[in-house]
Order: structure tokens, then C-alpha cells, then sequence
């Protein structure tokens, strides 16, 4: 018993020297008002204002807690957000590796019974067994960096929406969105990991045109871009048929062993600004992983970076299950 209670000391202490790291330049009402929700969601693991309200042990009644924390919701500003914003990237920043490694991933929070919540939006249920599943939902984009010591992923963006809303243009836009506001904090040249979602030109411009190669991309190809190869337009398709991959290499996480092949390519759009085709082989058997990067390659070992690298991102998707399962089924 002594043990239980002390690891419940040590959490609750965790949280509160979190709490006053967060809430630093915030007014004093306000600052209460981020340690209460904070406390709230990590000791109900809910987001629901009443299981919050009763995690405060308060002797006010419970109806009035909840209006309370629904009337600081309301009246907490984006001056106030900002603030939380850096100071939280402030506490992470020592967490974060010279050269990052961003993962990037798009999700939903689906609200299958919900008929009259704010902008709500129509999505496809990716944990559905049904094949194109839409319910009502919203829109997630999601960043996470991969920790300098422990090598998991830390969350760094996490933005709910809704393209009904006010003022949304595009899907697209909300990950640029994402990517510009994380580069605000890092000055360090980033390695964007994504996959084949965000095979688009809207990114290949904005890496390569826009900021001119000053990150480093790891795309995920379909199947049918097109690529200059020996200075020939040809779908990537083609082009992994006829390599055989001579780079072995064991993906022990898979328990399964692979082989790599890479070549020079260029995109159509962006001739002279040469790119890195990594094919690999023996993931799947029906194609190869075919991924694109702007990274350079001159030995063996950097293929494998490479290759590691994007398997790191499917971490995001076990830390997002995490926050589905525990926080956002209550959201």
C-alpha cells in the first residue's frame, strides 16, 4: 500500500511541475485553470468536463464545476494559447536530437452516434473491418518527433478540424500549417517522414521550391507517379520491377529480411534538382515499399538510415492509437 501511495505522490508531482513549466507568463485564474484540466484528464483519462469537474474533489456542486471550466474554455484567448504553445515547446526542446526525425500522419476522430455537434464532418473510420466506412467525425493532423535518448515519438502538433469549418482551404494546407508552426520552435534541419497520403505535388513543391531543400523529406510513392529515370518519364511502378534490390538488410521488427535498391531519379516538375528512389524489398509480397527522399546518398549505411528512418514512423500510429483509445474516445 505504501508503494501505491507513493507512486500517486510522485505522479500527481510530475504533473504539477509540468503544470507550473506550462502555465509560466499565464494570470494566476488562468493558470489554475490549465493545472485543473491537466490534473483532470491525467487522473479520469477523459476529456469530458464533468469526469474533470469530479476529478477536483470540490465541495461546490457539480454543475456548478462544469459551468466554471466550460466558462474558462470560452473566455481562454489565443494570446493565452500561444503562450502555453512555447512554453510547451520550451520543456521539450532538450527531448529533441540535433537533426530531427518529424513524423507526420493524418487521422479521425470518429463520432458515429453525434448529429449536432460544431462543423461536424464527414470521415473514413480507418479502424472499421468495413472498406470505406464514412461517419461523422473530424479531421486530425498529427506531428510527433522521435526522442533523442529513448527514440520514441513525442507528440509536437496535434490539430483537430473540420473541412466545413470557417476558413478552411484544404487538407493539404492543414499539414503545411503544421509544418511551418513546428519549424517555428526548430531551427534544426528536419527529416519530414510521410506516407503515401502525402504523395503530392502541393509537398514536393514546398520542399524543394519553397524552401529549397533546407529540410529533408521521406515520401511514401504510389504506384503510379511519375518520375524522370536516365531522363525517361516512367511510373515508379515500372521502375521497381526491373531492380532487384543487391542491399540485404534484416527489418527486425518484422522479423523478416529485406533488400534495398536505390537509384538516382528526378520529378518531372523539378528537372536538375536530383532525388533518391529507395525500393524495398520483402515487406509485402505483392510490392516493394518505394520511397522518395532529398537526402544524400553515398554509401550502403545511408540507404539503411533511410529505410529506418520511415519505419520509425509507424510509431505515431501506436502512440495515436494510445491517445484514441485512452483520451479522444471521450472527446
Amino acid at each position: 500500500m505504501s508503494n501505491f501511495t507513493t507512486d500517486v505522490y510522485e505522479t500527481k508531482r510530475e504533473i504539477m511541475i509540468f503544470s507550473n513549466k506550462l502555465t509560466k507568463g499565464l494570470s494566476k485564474p488562468n493558470a489554475k485553470f490549465v493545472k485543473n484540466m491537466i490534473y483532470g484528464i491525467a487522473k479520469k483519462q477523459s476529456c469530458h468536463l464533468s469526469d474533470i469537474a469530479r476529478s477536483l474533489d470540490e465541495k461546490t456542486k457539480l454543475i456548478n464545476i462544469v459551468d466554471r471550466l466550460s466558462s474558462q474554455i470560452s473566455a481562454f484567448s489565443d494570446d493565452n494559447l500561444k503562450i502555453l504553445e512555447n512554453n510547451f515547446y520550451s520543456i521539450i526542446r532538450n527531448c529533441i536530437p540535433d537533426e530531427p526525425i518529424i513524423n507526420l500522419d493524418n487521422s479521425e476522430i470518429v463520432k458515429r452516434y453525434a448529429k449536432r455537434l460544431e462543423n461536424l464532418d464527414a470521415v473514413v473510420d480507418a479502424s472499421s473491418l468495413k472498406k470505406a466506412d464514412v461517419q461523422p467525425g473530424y479531421h486530425v493532423c498529427e506531428a510527433s518527433v522521435v526522442t533523442k535518448n529513448e527514440k520514441q515519438p513525442l507528440s509536437i502538433y496535434s490539430h483537430i478540424y473540420s473541412t466545413k469549418a470557417a476558413g478552411f482551404k484544404s487538407m493539404n494546407d492543414e499539414t503545411l500549417k503544421c509544418i511551418q508552426t513546428i519549424k517555428e520552435f526548430i531551427d534544426d534541419r528536419c527529416t519530414f517522414v510521410m506516407d503515401r497520403g502525402y504523395n503530392s505535388d502541393v509537398f514536393f513543391n514546398y520542399f524543394l521550391k519553397t524552401i529549397k531543400n533546407k529540410d529533408n523529406f521521406i515520401i511514401r510513392l504510389k504506384g503510379n507517379r511519375n518520375i524522370l529515370f536516365k531522363g525517361k518519364s516512367k511510373k515508379v511502378d515500372e521502375i521497381a520491377k526491373t531492380r532487384k534490390g543487391k542491399i540485404r538488410m534484416s527489418m527486425y521488427f518484422k522479423e523478416k529480411e529485406t533488400y534495398v535498391s536505390h537509384t538516382r531519379v528526378e520529378l518531372p516538375k523539378y528537372k536538375g534538382m536530383p532525388l533518391t528512389l529507395v525500393l524495398v524489398y520483402g515487406l509485402s509480397e505483392e510490392k516493394p515499399m518505394m520511397l522518395l527522399t532529398n537526402k544524400k546518398v553515398k554509401e550502403k549505411e545511408d540507404v539503411h538510415k533511410i529505410v529506418r528512418q520511415y519505419m520509425k514512423r509507424w510509431r505515431i500510429e501506436e502512440g495515436f492509437r494510445f491517445k484514441k483509445q485512452v483520451l479522444i474516445r471521450n472527446y
